[in-house]
């Protein structure tokens, strides 16, 4: 797989000196763009989101790797609040301190 150096999307490269994904190649040469170059296009938009997506998950398994003391409070703040939220303690005074600063500390 390469990325064409006009229209930025995938293309299966069959030659090391391939730049352009073969619609941007027909084009530039001004050969007729035939119904399976638009097909094609269509699966290159395709493949590009799904790229992205599985990069965003790549990084989710990476979060999802870290050793437990790697995670921080500003990782958890969110679990915390919600493990310590008032309605969760029929509304104490405690808890409702205690979420108050979680929230602070979110906002800094």
């Amino acid at each position: 797989m390469a990325q064409c150096q006009d229209c930025g999307r995938p293309f299966g490269r069959e030659h090391h000196y391939q730049r352009s994904c073969p619609i941007c190649f027909k084009e530039s040469r001004e050969y007729k763009i035939l119904a399976g170059d638009k097909g094609l296009a269509r699966l290159q938009v395709e493949c590009g989101a799904l790229q992205k997506e599985l990069e965003t998950y790549k990084a989710l398994v990476q979060k999802l790797r870290r050793k437990p003391q790697e995670i921080g409070v500003k990782d958890r703040l969110r679990d915390l609040i919600a493990l310590c939220h008032p309605d969760k303690h029929g509304n104490s005074r405690r808890a409702t301190e205690v979420t108050q600063w979680l929230l602070q500390q979110r906002r800094r």
